[in-house]
């Protein structure tokens, strides 16, 4: 861990996690290989029968996703033992990230807390930050108790934040 923070491992981690939360660029379609450098004799939208099904989720998208997840668990890890470690963390406003990653359908740090109407409950649309599966979760839980093993953020950074909502909300996740 000393290593790892003297190394600027925090600052890494949370610039990647906070880049999990920015708009995706627009996806764009997948071109198919070809020998011949000229692709006209082969329509590619000709025949339904050469798609294999819906396109999926952006593969970005998918990326931050595990990003995310990762870096939540390095964020953990590192506010493991020392309260100089956890400082830094809370120092670089995290706590709003690890927030969002608690939640199935996250919003930008900073948002209201009232659903979207895209979403509308369990059969919604996936919004464009992804939802976040269950070891994002895992890791975000993972890393607020890191973190609240200091009864000073605990009292501050955590409470201010309003993180005991949706903890309180996973308690009767499936």
């Amino acid at each position: 861990q000393k290593a790892a923070f003297e190394a600027g491992a925090v600052k890494s981690m949370c610039k990647l996690l906070k880049g999990t939360y920015e708009t995706l660029p627009p996806a764009t379609e997948t071109k198919f290989w070809s020998p011949s450098s000229e692709a006209d004799h082969i329509p590619v939208d000709a025949s339904p029968v050469s798609k294999l099904g819906d396109p999926g989720q952006h593969p970005l998208l998918v990326h931050r996703i595990r990003v995310r997840e990762n870096s939540l668990r390095a964020l953990g890890a590192l506010g493991t033992f020392k309260e100089d470690y956890r400082k830094a963390i809370v120092d670089q406003d995290m706590i709003q990230y690890i927030k969002e990653s608690l939640q199935q359908h996250p919003r930008r740090p900073g948002q209201s807390s009232d659903p979207p109407a895209a979403l509308g409950g369990d059969g919604g649309t996936a919004s464009e930050l992804g939802d976040n599966p269950t070891p994002v979760i895992v890791a975000a839980c993972y890393a607020i108790r890191m973190v609240s093993r200091s009864v000073n953020f605990l009292r501050t950074s955590l409470m201010d934040s309003g993180v005991a909502v949706p903890l309180h909300k996973l308690l009767r996740h499936p």
